[in-house]
């Protein structure tokens, strides 16, 4: 890495980026940079990953936990949109996402030890629809099949899951 200088009197003496006031007030520049990087479906999202990757040693401790905790938060966000299919992502396109893990590893070997999976409203949502969905298709399924047969509590038994899964989907409905 190249060593900076500032000059002091007839001196110059080695210097950081922070000490020159590189960051903008308040290390406003590199907050600045990454937000609006952060979510863009561009070329730019590896870039600033990249550059942050690579001068995340030089940015004040202060800057970094706000990146930090942005990019987590954002994270959190693009796995709820990709859970429920949703067309825009917050972190953008695959790509885009891969670049941030570069930047979101830089503190992986900080994480705290994982934490028992707490599903959002709209996951579960999610998982209940395609429940649902099942749920309905094994019910006219085992109702076809007694059709055939001439079972009469296989086709009671597959319109009451049909019913359950209908049932299921109105709470859902009700609820969202």
């Amino acid at each position: 890495m190249t060593q900076l200088y500032t000059k002091q009197g007839l001196r110059y003496v080695p210097t950081t980026l922070s000490e020159q006031g590189a960051w903008g007030w308040r290390d406003l520049m590199a907050l600045c940079a990454f937000r609006y990087c952060l979510g863009r479906m561009t070329y730019i999202s590896g870039v600033c990953a990249d550059w942050l990757v690579a001068k995340w040693a030089d940015i004040p401790p202060h800057a970094q936990a706000l990146i930090r905790k942005e990019l987590d938060e954002t994270f959190r966000r693009d796995d709820e949109d990709r859970a429920t299919n949703e067309p825009f992502k917050a972190l953008g396109w695959d790509c885009d996402r891969d670049a941030w893990e570069k930047v979101r590893s830089l503190w992986a070997a900080e994480q705290q030890p994982a934490r028992p999976v707490e599903l959002t409203p709209a996951e579960i949502a999610h998982r209940a629809k395609l429940l649902a969905a099942e749920m309905d298709a094994v019910g006219e399924a085992m109702a076809r099949a007694a059709d055939s047969t001439d079972e009469s509590l296989l086709r009671e038994a597959g319109w009451n899951l049909q019913d359950a899964a209908a049932s299921l989907l109105q709470v859902i409905k009700d609820k969202t």
